[in-house]
């Protein structure tokens, strides 16, 4: 109880070097929580050989697995 709550960041604004936190159930894996540091914001969907997508995502180190 009466723990701080930190705010979420815009995903727009992150810059390499950053330290983030990954949240989430990846594979049937329930409640897990890693963290890392931003190597890029803006990784293409083409440079990571998904042509059909047209996303740019976040690159970082925060294993999940």
């Amino acid at each position: 109880k009466d723990l701080p709550i930190i705010p979420l960041g815009m995903s727009t604004n992150i810059r390499p070097g950053e330290f983030v936190a990954a949240m989430g159930s990846p594979l049937s894996l329930h409640k897990t929580v890693t963290i890392g540091i931003v190597s890029s914001p803006l990784r293409a969907s083409k440079e990571l050989g998904m042509d059909r997508d047209k996303m740019d995502y976040i690159q970082t180190d925060a294993t999940i697995g």
